[in-house]
């Protein structure tokens, strides 16, 4: 009896133990359409309250080597770093800051398409910090963006480490390639590679379809 309450008692020691880590672990956050879990840490900024235009969170997001910036109205702005969401200290934006850095990039088309409810992709390009695709849309607080970088320098296949299957692939005469994954997963650079690999080793005209283009 002893033994076995002995037991009982270490097994429950380890339940409450494991249970607290995975709670502390997955702290979430609800990013209006998000639900995910993150880290429980913060990217220190040089300002206490949001002063900062747009063009200073993507440099923010750049200068921290986040893949993504994340702005919704309720929350402070979150950068995506190695596939992790990360507060930053800023405090929390309202709905009107939020729309406020938005339109900085929204032409009056795009402004009209999303007051009527709608959601817009595109692309553009802050001089001397990067080249960005956004996607902007509605949710229960306010606006909600998300801006990824891309990368001004394309990657070779060899620095992919893709092998040489995809540089078969790349001198088929025809055919069709899809290239599928998550979030992240490095589609669009290994398509720019492949692009790039066909343009370096065949005399063709390259046509590409993009929306919004990169």
């Amino acid at each position: 009896f002893i033994l076995h309450s002995v037991s009982l008692f270490a097994l429950l020691c380890l339940v409450f133990f494991v249970s607290s880590l995975f709670i502390r672990r997955l702290t979430r956050y609800d990013l209006g359409g998000w639900s995910v879990a993150s880290d429980v840490y913060k990217i220190r900024c040089n300002k206490g309250t949001i002063t900062m235009n747009l063009s200073d969170l993507l440099s923010l997001s750049i200068k921290e080597g986040a893949s993504d910036l994340h702005l919704s109205s309720g929350l402070s702005p979150i950068l995506r770093i190695d596939g992790d969401l990360v507060r930053t200290d800023l405090p929390a934006m309202s709905s009107d800051h939020v729309d406020k850095l938005i339109y900085e990039v929204l032409n009056d088309r795009q402004i009209a398409t999303i007051e009527e409810g709608a959601e817009v992709d595109f692309s553009f390009e802050i001089p001397h910090v990067a080249r960005f695709r956004a996607n902007v849309f509605n949710q229960n607080r306010g606006r909600a963006a998300a801006f990824r970088s891309i990368s001004a320098d394309v990657a070779t296949l060899d620095e992919l480490d893709l092998g040489e299957v995809f540089e078969e692939l790349c001198l088929k005469p025809r055919g069709l390639v899809l290239i599928t994954g998550p979030t992240g997963s490095g589609k669009s650079k290994t398509q720019a590679a492949m692009v790039d690999h066909i343009n370096k080793n065949r005399a063709f005209h390259i046509l590409t379809i993009e929306d919004p283009i990169e």
